[in-house]
């Protein structure tokens, strides 16, 4: 991993995305995936080398950590939110 070029969070919004943060003394949200986007077409199943048994691929989960101030509520519906699963699929 390289070292950043950012001092802090604060310095990160401001110099990146030229954001000041109004609240800069709230904890950092942390926030995780709601799902594994992946595309659909592909195949997740691969061998493994030593036995030849199909093994099932995960993908690591992400994790980011925001500021709570820069959250902004959608009002979607779960099922809306689900369509937009398949776009990587569709997108292929």
């Amino acid at each position: 991993m390289k070292p950043s070029q950012f001092v802090s969070f604060i310095d990160y919004y401001h110099q990146k995305y030229n954001i000041v943060l109004h609240y800069p003394q709230q904890p950092l949200l942390l926030l995780k995936q709601s799902h594994n986007p992946h595309n659909l077409l592909l195949k997740s199943r691969s061998e493994d080398a030593s036995t030849g048994e199909k093994v099932i691929m995960e993908k690591e989960q992400v994790h980011a950590r925001l500021p709570p101030e820069l959250l902004v509520h959608i009002d979607l519906s779960t099922d809306i939110l689900k369509s937009f699963y398949l776009l990587p699929s569709v997108m292929h």
